[in-house]
């Protein structure tokens, strides 16, 4: 019998290696179609670059005058007439006077300092382009009164946990982990007057749920749940 050439052998012998490690491969698609990770892993590359990008072209406009926050670049908000890097982005400071969210939660209290939305300019802008937000805040929106309420996440580059709040301040239902950068509408439960966003994970951190009471302390009278 004739053998094979040993340059021949080694050749056969590395294609076998490969399509055996291809098969025990659970994230292997055959056509080199990506996996579910891969999806996700790409998609959390392509987010980590856009935080970056928009932080980068961010700075640059911090310091500029303003009257309004539509006047500045990006997630940055007009603070005593100038563009400034919210608070809640690092949670290092916090303003005197800021207001707070207490929720009785089903794992305990929770509280949360919140940037507030109050009205249609602020409610559109909302947490748009923010490269990250501390777990210490959140952003609270505001109507007149209970309403049919529901969010989207165009240009949100962060995952959050959506809590919806009537005008009595009770929690009605609860968004969790809302994907970045998609155009679905989330909603949750019947009317409210409030949503509350907050990082991705806290709702469940917290045990926060339907049925929950909130209690805001520092936001104008006119703003305050009914008694």
């Amino acid at each position: 019998m004739t053998g094979f050439p040993r340059s021949h052998t080694l050749l056969f012998a590395a294609v076998f290696t490969l399509a055996a490690c291809q098969a025990e491969d659970p994230t292997h698609r055959p056509g080199g179609t990506p996996s579910p990770q891969d999806d996700a892993a790409q998609k959390e590359r392509e987010l980590v670059k856009e935080r970056a990008r928009v932080e980068a072209e961010a700075a640059r406009d911090v310091g500029a005058e303003c009257d309004i926050d539509e006047s500045c670049a990006l997630y940055l908000r007009c603070i005593a007439d100038a563009c400034a890097v919210p608070p809640a982005v690092d949670g290092k400071e916090v303003p005197p006077g800021t207001p707070v969210a207490v929720i009785a939660a089903g794992k305990g209290e929770a509280q949360f300092y919140m940037e507030t939305a109050l009205d249609d300019a602020e409610r559109r802008r909302g947490l748009m382009w923010r490269p990250r937000m501390s777990d210490t805040w959140g952003m609270i929106f505001v109507y007149p009164g209970d309403r049919p309420l529901s969010f989207w996440m165009k240009n949100t580059l962060i995952p959050l946990d959506m809590i919806f709040i009537d005008e009595r301040g009770k929690v009605t239902g609860v968004v969790e982990n809302a994907e970045p950068r998609t155009l679905d509408a989330r909603a949750d439960g019947p009317p409210a007057r409030y949503v509350l966003e907050l990082n991705a994970g806290l709702a469940a951190r917290y045990g926060i749920a339907a049925g929950n009471h909130v209690t805001f302390v520092g936001l104008a009278p006119e703003h305050m749940p009914l008694p």
